[in-house]
C-alpha cells in the first residue's frame, strides 16, 4: 500500500508541484505497461495507470464511503486512459496554471480533489512523495 499511498499523494498535489516532481522522460525510452499492449514514454501516464491498477486491491479493504471515492477515481483514470489517443495532451500537466493544456483539463482538478479526500479519509499524510519510475512502475504487479 506504500506505493498506492505515494501515487495518491502525487495526484493530490497541484499541477505545478506534480510537474516539478515528475521524473524526466527517458531519451528514446519507452515503458511497457505489464500485462497490456500499452507502450508509452510518458512518466505521468505510467503513474496514472499504476494508480488505476492498484485501486482494485485497496477497494476491497475499505468501507462504503471510501469505496465510492475509489470508484470515482477509477472512473476518471479509466476515461483518461481510454481517450489518450484522442486527446494527446491529457497526460501532460502544465506548471503555469492548475490545469493541463487541452480539452479535458478539468479531469486533473477532479483527480486532485478526489485524491485529497481519499487521503484524508484514510488518514494518510498529504505530502509530496518521491517517485523513481525505474523501480516504481510495476503495473499489473502491485
Amino acid at each position: 500500500m506504500d506505493k498506492l499511498r505515494s501515487i495518491l499523494q502525487f495526484l493530490a498535489l497541484d499541477n505545478g508541484r506534480k510537474q516539478s516532481l515528475l521524473p524526466a522522460k527517458m531519451p528514446g525510452g519507452i515503458w511497457e505497461i505489464f500485462e497490456t499492449n500499452i507502450r508509452t514514454n510518458s512518466p505521468l501516464f505510467c503513474i496514472g495507470y499504476e494508480c488505476w491498477s492498484g485501486l482494485n486491491r485497496l477497494y476491497e479493504q475499505l468501507g462504503l464511503e471510501e469505496q465510492e471515492l475509489v470508484s470515482e477515481l477509477k472512473v476518471i483514470l479509466n476515461l483518461m486512459i481510454e481517450i489518450r489517443e484522442s486527446y494527446p495532451t491529457i497526460w501532460t500537466v502544465c506548471n503555469t496554471n492548475r490545469y493541463v493544456e487541452g480539452e479535458a483539463d478539468r479531469l486533473w482538478s477532479i483527480l486532485e480533489r478526489l485524491a485529497k479526500i481519499l487521503l484524508a479519509r484514510l488518514a494518510w499524510p498529504h505530502v509530496a512523495p518521491t517517485i523513481d519510475l525505474q523501480s516504481f512502475i510495476t503495473s499489473g504487479r502491485i
